[in-house]
């Protein structure tokens, strides 16, 4: 009997054999192996080979329909960019690693890489130093001036939109949580009860006075 593979898996494990025949296996990850994936979701493969096989790499291309981002690497380049997740806070790297599903199935190079994922995320992020955080209050009190009325609404949009991100990450960070990179990561990873509360409680009051300052302003 064939094997029954849902239609994520199947097309990841086609994608790999249609571009990376010679790899020492991968491993699928992404919101949409996770069954919150859009139309537009793609699917996150990481692809290892053993050292000197490869230059550790990225690339995006659309197979059978599907947009693929393949991230390609070998057991040093992977413990080098783990490393550089953690000290950056994101662990997207990290994370992929840790709960991805092996493709075509666990092998000693997987389940190594695997483990040492699973180590980086489980120790968190490193704390912010003093410095990093009296860095990170001066942009936000940039960009919170940067909403003066007195300034134009399409910048004033912007400096919002950043202050989104730049304030998620802080507040993840401060919490000794790990960040995201993104719009749609931060919301992801905000979706902790006590830390989204601090967040929408904050862009509630936020967003009634910026309503008061559009209304107020003549450039609006």
């Amino acid at each position: 009997m064939a094997e029954y593979l849902p239609p994520a898996l199947e097309a990841a494990r086609a994608a790999v054999e249609a571009h990376y025949p010679a790899c020492a296996g991968a491993m699928v990850a992404g919101s949409v192996m996770r069954g919150e994936g859009t139309a537009a979701s793609d699917l996150d493969i990481v692809v290892f080979f053993e050292e000197g096989r490869a230059a550790p790499h990225r690339a995006s291309i659309v197979h059978a329909g599907w947009p693929v981002e393949f991230f390609a690497h070998t057991p040093k380049s992977h413990a080098y960019f783990l490393a550089q997740d953690r000290a950056d806070g994101t662990g997207t790297l990290a994370h992929m690693t840790a709960f991805g599903v092996a493709m075509p199935q666990e092998t000693p190079l997987i389940a190594a890489r695997r483990a040492a994922a699973r180590e980086v995320w489980e120790a968190g992020p490193p704390p912010l130093t003093p410095e990093e955080v009296e860095d990170r209050r001066y942009t936000l009190t940039e960009l919170l001036d940067d909403l003066d009325p007195a300034r134009g609404s399409l910048e004033r949009f912007g400096a919002l939109s950043r202050l989104y991100l730049k304030l998620s990450d802080f507040t993840l960070r401060a919490a000794g949580r790990w960040s995201a990179i993104s719009q749609k990561t931060v919301f992801k990873t905000l979706c902790v009860p006590s830390i989204n509360s601090c967040i929408s409680s904050f862009f509630g009051s936020l967003s009634f006075l910026c309503v008061q300052r559009f209304l107020i302003s003549d450039r609006y």
